[in-house]
Protein backbone atom coordinates (compact mmCIF):
# COMPACT_ATOMS: atom_id res chain seq x y z
CA UNK A 1 0.00 0.00 0.00
CA UNK A 2 1.27 3.77 -0.98
CA UNK A 3 1.05 6.17 1.73
CA UNK A 4 1.73 9.81 1.38
CA UNK A 5 4.64 9.15 4.48
CA UNK A 6 6.08 6.27 2.22
CA UNK A 7 6.32 8.95 -0.71
CA UNK A 8 9.33 10.47 0.91
CA UNK A 9 11.79 7.61 1.01
CA UNK A 10 11.57 7.83 -3.01
CA UNK A 11 15.40 9.80 -3.79
CA UNK A 12 13.20 10.31 -7.51
CA UNK A 13 10.83 12.56 -5.85
CA UNK A 14 12.19 14.20 -2.79
CA UNK A 15 16.01 14.98 -2.52
CA UNK A 16 16.02 14.52 1.13
CA UNK A 17 15.54 11.46 2.98
CA UNK A 18 12.54 12.52 5.08
CA UNK A 19 11.40 15.78 3.42
CA UNK A 20 12.53 18.38 6.49
CA UNK A 21 9.47 19.59 7.51
CA UNK A 22 7.94 21.65 10.25
CA UNK A 23 6.38 19.04 13.01
CA UNK A 24 2.86 19.88 12.18
CA UNK A 25 3.41 19.10 8.53
CA UNK A 26 4.67 15.40 9.64
CA UNK A 27 1.65 14.25 9.77
CA UNK A 28 -0.21 11.58 7.82
CA UNK A 29 -2.81 14.15 6.78
CA UNK A 30 -0.83 16.57 5.01
CA UNK A 31 0.61 15.81 1.57
CA UNK A 32 4.01 17.71 0.98
CA UNK A 33 5.78 19.11 -2.00
CA UNK A 34 9.16 20.17 -3.27
CA UNK A 35 9.58 23.37 -5.04
CA UNK A 36 13.26 24.41 -4.56
CA UNK A 37 15.76 21.60 -3.17
CA UNK A 38 18.15 22.28 -0.17
CA UNK A 39 18.16 25.98 1.72
CA UNK A 40 19.29 28.84 -0.38
CA UNK A 41 21.67 30.15 3.14
CA UNK A 42 22.41 26.53 4.76
CA UNK A 43 24.74 28.15 7.17
CA UNK A 44 22.86 28.43 10.03
CA UNK A 45 25.55 26.22 12.55
CA UNK A 46 23.04 23.88 14.28
CA UNK A 47 21.44 22.72 11.08
CA UNK A 48 22.28 19.98 8.75
CA UNK A 49 18.65 19.05 7.34
CA UNK A 50 20.00 19.81 3.97
CA UNK A 51 23.38 18.86 4.31
CA UNK A 52 24.87 17.50 1.03
CA UNK A 53 21.76 19.13 -0.76
CA UNK A 54 22.90 21.63 -3.11
CA UNK A 55 20.17 24.18 -3.43
CA UNK A 56 17.90 24.16 -6.50
CA UNK A 57 14.40 25.87 -7.55
CA UNK A 58 12.76 23.66 -9.77
CA UNK A 59 11.25 25.43 -12.81
CA UNK A 60 6.97 25.51 -12.89
CA UNK A 61 7.02 22.95 -15.69
CA UNK A 62 9.21 20.21 -13.19
CA UNK A 63 7.55 21.32 -10.29
CA UNK A 64 3.73 20.45 -11.64
CA UNK A 65 5.16 17.15 -13.15
CA UNK A 66 6.63 16.70 -9.51
CA UNK A 67 3.08 17.36 -8.41
CA UNK A 68 1.39 15.25 -10.37
CA UNK A 69 3.08 12.16 -10.14
CA UNK A 70 2.44 12.19 -6.47
CA UNK A 71 -1.12 12.25 -6.68
CA UNK A 72 -0.41 9.55 -9.33
CA UNK A 73 1.89 7.46 -6.70
CA UNK A 74 -1.04 8.12 -3.96
CA UNK A 75 -3.90 6.80 -6.30
CA UNK A 76 -2.10 4.59 -8.23
CA UNK A 77 -4.53 1.10 -7.21
CA UNK A 78 -8.04 1.05 -6.43
CA UNK A 79 -6.90 -0.29 -2.69
CA UNK A 80 -4.86 2.70 -2.01
CA UNK A 81 -6.78 5.45 -3.40
CA UNK A 82 -9.90 5.41 -0.93
CA UNK A 83 -7.66 5.82 1.96
CA UNK A 84 -5.67 8.56 1.19
CA UNK A 85 -8.49 11.09 -0.81
CA UNK A 86 -10.33 10.23 2.50
CA UNK A 87 -6.98 11.15 5.10
CA UNK A 88 -5.19 14.23 3.28
CA UNK A 89 -6.11 17.46 4.72
CA UNK A 90 -3.70 19.74 4.32
CA UNK A 91 -0.06 21.10 1.85
CA UNK A 92 2.81 21.67 2.74
CA UNK A 93 5.50 23.11 0.03
CA UNK A 94 9.19 22.50 0.85
CA UNK A 95 12.09 23.04 0.94
CA UNK A 96 14.21 24.86 2.92
CA UNK A 97 12.91 28.29 1.92
CA UNK A 98 10.40 28.12 -0.70
CA UNK A 99 8.98 32.06 0.31
CA UNK A 100 12.13 32.84 -1.25
CA UNK A 101 10.83 31.86 -5.02
CA UNK A 102 9.34 34.65 -7.50
CA UNK A 103 6.16 35.95 -6.27
CA UNK A 104 4.31 34.96 -9.56
CA UNK A 105 6.06 31.67 -9.80
CA UNK A 106 5.39 30.61 -6.21
CA UNK A 107 1.32 31.84 -6.38
CA UNK A 108 0.73 29.72 -9.49
CA UNK A 109 2.76 26.99 -7.89
CA UNK A 110 0.04 27.13 -4.55
CA UNK A 111 -3.14 27.48 -7.44
CA UNK A 112 -1.86 24.58 -9.27
CA UNK A 113 -0.82 22.46 -5.99
CA UNK A 114 -4.47 23.36 -4.70
CA UNK A 115 -6.08 22.23 -8.01
CA UNK A 116 -4.83 19.13 -8.26
CA UNK A 117 -5.23 18.59 -4.83
CA UNK A 118 -9.28 19.28 -5.48
CA UNK A 119 -9.28 17.21 -8.21
CA UNK A 120 -7.68 13.63 -6.12
CA UNK A 121 -9.84 14.38 -2.97
CA UNK A 122 -12.74 16.27 -4.15
CA UNK A 123 -12.25 19.19 -1.75
CA UNK A 124 -9.64 22.26 -1.21
CA UNK A 125 -6.82 21.88 0.84
CA UNK A 126 -7.74 22.88 4.39
CA UNK A 127 -4.16 24.88 4.58
CA UNK A 128 -1.47 25.71 2.45
CA UNK A 129 2.02 26.09 4.24
CA UNK A 130 5.86 27.17 3.39
CA UNK A 131 8.89 27.76 4.93
CA UNK A 132 10.38 31.46 5.13
CA UNK A 133 13.42 32.63 6.30
CA UNK A 134 13.27 36.39 7.62
CA UNK A 135 14.93 38.33 4.99
CA UNK A 136 12.85 36.28 2.67
CA UNK A 137 9.80 37.88 4.08
CA UNK A 138 11.54 41.38 4.33
CA UNK A 139 12.15 41.23 0.47
CA UNK A 140 8.29 40.15 -0.71
CA UNK A 141 7.02 42.92 1.06
CA UNK A 142 3.83 43.23 2.30
CA UNK A 143 2.19 43.69 -1.69
CA UNK A 144 3.75 40.36 -2.92
CA UNK A 145 2.64 38.94 0.63
CA UNK A 146 -1.01 40.15 0.14
CA UNK A 147 -0.50 38.40 -3.24
CA UNK A 148 0.36 35.04 -2.24
CA UNK A 149 -2.65 34.95 0.64
CA UNK A 150 -4.72 35.43 -1.99
CA UNK A 151 -3.41 32.81 -4.01
CA UNK A 152 -4.14 30.31 -1.11
CA UNK A 153 -0.93 30.46 1.29
CA UNK A 154 -2.15 30.07 4.53
CA UNK A 155 0.63 29.93 6.29
CA UNK A 156 4.15 30.71 7.16
CA UNK A 157 6.55 28.70 8.91
CA UNK A 158 9.25 30.95 10.14
CA UNK A 159 12.93 29.87 11.76
CA UNK A 160 13.06 33.30 15.00
CA UNK A 161 14.77 30.60 16.74
CA UNK A 162 15.63 33.69 19.21
CA UNK A 163 15.23 37.60 19.64
CA UNK A 164 18.47 38.19 20.84
CA UNK A 165 21.09 39.69 18.98
CA UNK A 166 23.99 38.04 20.35
CA UNK A 167 22.16 34.49 19.95
CA UNK A 168 21.28 34.93 16.19
CA UNK A 169 24.99 36.24 15.40
CA UNK A 170 26.51 32.81 17.69
CA UNK A 171 24.15 30.57 15.40
CA UNK A 172 25.09 32.97 11.96
CA UNK A 173 20.94 33.26 11.32
CA UNK A 174 22.18 36.07 9.23
CA UNK A 175 19.54 38.62 10.56
CA UNK A 176 18.69 40.16 13.56
CA UNK A 177 15.97 41.35 15.72
CA UNK A 178 15.13 44.72 14.47
CA UNK A 179 15.26 42.24 11.13
CA UNK A 180 12.62 40.14 12.81
CA UNK A 181 10.49 43.11 13.42
CA UNK A 182 10.53 44.74 10.21
CA UNK A 183 9.60 41.50 8.65
CA UNK A 184 6.56 41.20 10.68
CA UNK A 185 5.69 44.88 9.87
CA UNK A 186 5.38 44.11 6.20
CA UNK A 187 3.26 40.55 7.20
CA UNK A 188 0.90 43.09 9.29
CA UNK A 189 0.56 45.59 6.95
CA UNK A 190 -1.22 43.27 4.52
CA UNK A 191 -4.83 43.88 4.74
CA UNK A 192 -5.31 39.82 5.73
CA UNK A 193 -1.74 38.68 6.79
CA UNK A 194 -1.07 35.53 6.45
CA UNK A 195 -0.75 34.04 9.69
CA UNK A 196 2.69 33.08 11.06
CA UNK A 197 3.87 29.41 13.02
CA UNK A 198 7.31 30.96 14.71
CA UNK A 199 9.75 28.20 15.94
CA UNK A 200 11.91 28.96 19.16
CA UNK A 201 14.95 26.93 19.98
CA UNK A 202 15.27 26.81 23.81
CA UNK A 203 19.31 25.90 24.56
CA UNK A 204 20.28 28.34 21.81
CA UNK A 205 23.70 29.70 22.92
CA UNK A 206 23.95 27.71 26.07
CA UNK A 207 24.22 28.63 29.38
CA UNK A 208 26.19 31.40 28.28
CA UNK A 209 23.24 33.25 26.79
CA UNK A 210 20.46 31.97 29.16
CA UNK A 211 18.81 35.61 30.58
CA UNK A 212 19.40 36.92 27.49
CA UNK A 213 17.43 34.70 24.90
CA UNK A 214 14.73 34.66 27.56
CA UNK A 215 14.45 38.34 27.71
CA UNK A 216 15.11 39.13 24.27
CA UNK A 217 12.77 36.51 22.84
CA UNK A 218 9.80 37.28 24.95
CA UNK A 219 10.18 40.73 23.48
CA UNK A 220 10.01 39.76 20.09
CA UNK A 221 7.02 37.53 20.72
CA UNK A 222 5.08 40.10 22.09
CA UNK A 223 5.48 41.95 19.11
CA UNK A 224 4.88 40.02 16.20
CA UNK A 225 2.48 38.01 17.81
CA UNK A 226 2.58 34.95 15.51
CA UNK A 227 -0.01 32.58 15.12
CA UNK A 228 1.83 29.76 16.59
CA UNK A 229 4.71 28.92 18.14
CA UNK A 230 6.23 26.12 18.44
CA UNK A 231 9.52 25.11 20.92
CA UNK A 232 12.35 22.81 19.69
CA UNK A 233 14.99 22.61 21.85
CA UNK A 234 18.62 22.84 20.37
CA UNK A 235 19.65 19.50 19.33
CA UNK A 236 22.46 19.81 17.17
CA UNK A 237 24.25 16.77 15.25
CA UNK A 238 27.62 15.19 16.51
CA UNK A 239 29.69 16.88 13.40
CA UNK A 240 27.85 20.80 13.15
CA UNK A 241 29.83 23.53 13.67
CA UNK A 242 27.51 24.37 16.96
CA UNK A 243 28.38 21.46 18.58
CA UNK A 244 31.92 21.83 18.04
CA UNK A 245 32.03 25.05 19.21
CA UNK A 246 29.82 24.40 22.35
CA UNK A 247 32.45 21.32 23.13
CA UNK A 248 35.27 23.44 23.10
CA UNK A 249 33.75 26.41 25.07
CA UNK A 250 32.60 23.32 27.35
CA UNK A 251 36.29 22.23 27.26
CA UNK A 252 37.42 25.96 28.27
CA UNK A 253 34.62 26.65 31.03
CA UNK A 254 33.37 29.29 29.34
CA UNK A 255 29.70 28.06 28.13
CA UNK A 256 27.96 24.66 28.68
CA UNK A 257 24.73 23.33 27.13
CA UNK A 258 21.75 23.13 29.25
CA UNK A 259 20.56 20.66 31.06
CA UNK A 260 17.02 18.90 30.06
CA UNK A 261 15.70 20.64 33.58
CA UNK A 262 16.80 24.20 32.17
CA UNK A 263 15.27 23.42 28.58
CA UNK A 264 12.34 23.18 30.77
CA UNK A 265 13.00 26.10 32.74
CA UNK A 266 13.64 28.36 29.96
CA UNK A 267 10.50 27.26 28.09
CA UNK A 268 8.54 28.38 31.23
CA UNK A 269 10.91 31.41 31.62
CA UNK A 270 10.12 32.52 28.07
CA UNK A 271 6.15 32.10 28.71
CA UNK A 272 6.58 34.22 31.39
CA UNK A 273 8.18 37.01 30.46
CA UNK A 274 5.87 37.20 27.30
CA UNK A 275 2.82 39.31 27.66
CA UNK A 276 -0.56 37.19 27.26
CA UNK A 277 -2.01 36.72 23.52
CA UNK A 278 -4.07 34.75 21.20
CA UNK A 279 -1.60 32.53 20.07
CA UNK A 280 -1.00 28.68 20.29
CA UNK A 281 1.74 27.52 21.89
CA UNK A 282 3.26 23.83 22.14
CA UNK A 283 6.69 21.66 22.97
CA UNK A 284 6.19 18.33 20.86
CA UNK A 285 7.58 14.61 21.52
CA UNK A 286 9.67 12.48 19.48
CA UNK A 287 6.34 11.16 17.67
CA UNK A 288 5.72 14.52 16.65
CA UNK A 289 8.78 16.40 16.34
CA UNK A 290 11.68 14.51 14.67
CA UNK A 291 14.37 17.36 15.07
CA UNK A 292 14.32 19.44 18.57
CA UNK A 293 15.26 18.21 21.44
CA UNK A 294 12.11 18.43 24.12
CA UNK A 295 12.05 16.95 27.66
CA UNK A 296 9.14 19.38 28.48
CA UNK A 297 6.38 18.40 26.07
CA UNK A 298 2.85 19.76 25.84
CA UNK A 299 0.47 19.96 23.38
CA UNK A 300 -0.71 23.44 21.38
CA UNK A 301 -2.26 25.41 24.13
CA UNK A 302 -4.15 28.58 23.90
CA UNK A 303 -1.95 31.67 25.29
CA UNK A 304 -5.32 33.60 26.63
CA UNK A 305 -4.95 31.16 29.32
CA UNK A 306 -1.06 31.91 30.02
CA UNK A 307 -1.25 31.65 34.01
CA UNK A 308 -3.01 28.15 34.09
CA UNK A 309 -0.78 26.68 31.46
CA UNK A 310 2.63 28.34 33.37
CA UNK A 311 1.17 26.28 36.57
CA UNK A 312 0.49 22.54 34.83
CA UNK A 313 4.36 23.15 32.85
CA UNK A 314 5.88 24.09 36.49
CA UNK A 315 4.36 20.73 37.77
CA UNK A 316 5.24 19.10 34.71
CA UNK A 317 9.09 20.22 35.43
CA UNK A 318 8.66 19.10 39.00
CA UNK A 319 7.93 15.75 38.00
CA UNK A 320 10.33 15.59 35.01
CA UNK A 321 13.24 16.32 38.36
CA UNK A 322 12.08 16.73 41.80
CA UNK A 323 15.32 17.17 43.40
CA UNK A 324 16.36 19.88 41.09
CA UNK A 325 13.01 21.58 41.12
CA UNK A 326 13.28 22.45 44.53
CA UNK A 327 15.79 25.08 44.03
CA UNK A 328 12.43 26.73 41.99
CA UNK A 329 10.42 26.50 45.03
CA UNK A 330 10.85 29.71 46.89
CA UNK A 331 10.15 31.67 43.15
CA UNK A 332 6.84 29.62 42.77
CA UNK A 333 6.07 30.05 46.53
CA UNK A 334 6.45 33.78 45.69
CA UNK A 335 4.62 33.76 42.69
CA UNK A 336 1.66 31.90 44.69
CA UNK A 337 1.07 34.65 47.41
CA UNK A 338 1.09 37.39 43.97
CA UNK A 339 -1.81 35.14 42.36
CA UNK A 340 -3.61 34.78 45.56
CA UNK A 341 -3.41 38.60 46.33
CA UNK A 342 -4.37 39.15 42.23
CA UNK A 343 -7.41 36.93 42.65
CA UNK A 344 -8.65 38.86 46.63
CA UNK A 345 -8.64 42.15 44.16
CA UNK A 346 -10.44 40.66 41.45
CA UNK A 347 -13.46 39.61 43.80
CA UNK A 348 -13.26 42.83 45.52
CA UNK A 349 -13.60 44.74 42.31
CA UNK A 350 -16.27 42.62 41.15
CA UNK A 351 -18.48 42.84 44.71
CA UNK A 352 -17.69 46.77 44.23
CA UNK A 353 -19.30 46.60 40.82
CA UNK A 354 -22.17 44.84 42.25
CA UNK A 355 -22.50 47.33 44.67
CA UNK A 356 -22.55 50.10 42.16
CA UNK A 357 -25.03 48.48 40.01
CA UNK A 358 -27.46 47.86 43.23
CA UNK A 359 -27.35 51.51 44.12
CA UNK A 360 -27.86 52.63 40.69
CA UNK A 361 -30.58 50.62 40.31
CA UNK A 362 -32.15 51.27 44.04
CA UNK A 363 -31.68 55.02 42.67
CA UNK A 364 -33.58 54.68 39.76
CA UNK A 365 -36.66 53.10 41.18
CA UNK A 366 -36.67 55.24 43.83
CA UNK A 367 -36.70 58.25 42.32
CA UNK A 368 -38.66 57.49 39.57
CA UNK A 369 -41.64 56.20 42.07
CA UNK A 370 -41.61 59.50 44.00
CA UNK A 371 -41.13 61.67 41.12
CA UNK A 372 -44.06 59.83 39.72
CA UNK A 373 -46.43 59.98 42.68
CA UNK A 374 -45.55 63.59 42.98
CA UNK A 375 -45.16 64.27 39.27
CA UNK A 376 -42.05 66.15 39.77
CA UNK A 377 -40.22 66.42 36.23
CA UNK A 378 -36.59 67.19 38.31
CA UNK A 379 -37.05 64.13 40.27
CA UNK A 380 -37.55 62.20 37.31
CA UNK A 381 -34.62 63.28 35.40
CA UNK A 382 -32.52 62.90 38.56
CA UNK A 383 -33.42 59.65 38.41
CA UNK A 384 -31.35 58.89 35.46
CA UNK A 385 -28.45 59.62 37.43
CA UNK A 386 -28.71 55.90 37.86
CA UNK A 387 -28.36 54.39 34.72
CA UNK A 388 -24.39 55.62 34.78
CA UNK A 389 -24.20 53.66 37.91
CA UNK A 390 -25.83 50.67 36.72
CA UNK A 391 -23.77 50.70 33.82
CA UNK A 392 -20.39 51.13 35.66
CA UNK A 393 -21.19 48.10 38.37
CA UNK A 394 -22.17 46.29 34.80
CA UNK A 395 -19.11 47.03 33.29
CA UNK A 396 -16.61 46.04 36.02
CA UNK A 397 -18.55 42.91 36.74
CA UNK A 398 -18.31 41.92 32.95
CA UNK A 399 -14.43 42.83 33.44
CA UNK A 400 -13.66 40.96 35.98
CA UNK A 401 -15.33 37.60 35.47
CA UNK A 402 -12.49 36.55 33.25
CA UNK A 403 -10.01 37.65 35.62
CA UNK A 404 -11.86 35.75 38.81
CA UNK A 405 -12.00 32.49 36.45
CA UNK A 406 -8.25 32.99 35.28
CA UNK A 407 -6.70 33.80 38.90
CA UNK A 408 -8.69 31.29 40.62
CA UNK A 409 -7.13 28.79 37.86
CA UNK A 410 -3.53 30.36 38.74
CA UNK A 411 -3.93 29.69 42.56
CA UNK A 412 -5.09 26.21 41.31
CA UNK A 413 -2.32 25.04 39.07
CA UNK A 414 0.26 26.89 41.60
CA UNK A 415 -0.93 25.12 44.27
CA UNK A 416 -0.89 21.86 42.67
CA UNK A 417 2.64 22.26 41.58
CA UNK A 418 3.50 23.05 45.07
CA UNK A 419 2.08 19.84 46.57
CA UNK A 420 -0.21 21.86 48.51
CA UNK A 421 -3.54 20.13 46.10
CA UNK A 422 -4.00 16.89 44.88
Amino acid sequence: MTLVTDLYQDRELFSTPDMFSPPAERRNHVVRFELTQGCDWNACTFCDGYKGVPFREKSLEEYKEHVDKIFLRLGNNWIDAPHNRRILERVFIGGGNALAVDTEKLAEAIKYTSLRFLDFTDRSPRRVAVYGRTDSIIGKGSKNLQELGRSGLGLIYWGVESGSNNVLNYVNKRCSKEDILKAAEEIKKCTYPIPTSVMIMPGLGGKKFYDEHVKETAEVLGKIKPRFITFMGINPSANSLYERRMRNEEARGTNRRLSDFELGEQIIDILREMPRFNTSVGSYDCSVDEVGHNPLTFSSANFAFKQVILGILETRLRDLSPEQWESRREDVEKELKRARRQERLVRTISKAGIGFGIAGMAHFLTTSVIGGLTNSEPLLSYAMAGFPMMMMGGGMIATMEDKIISAGERVECLERALGERE
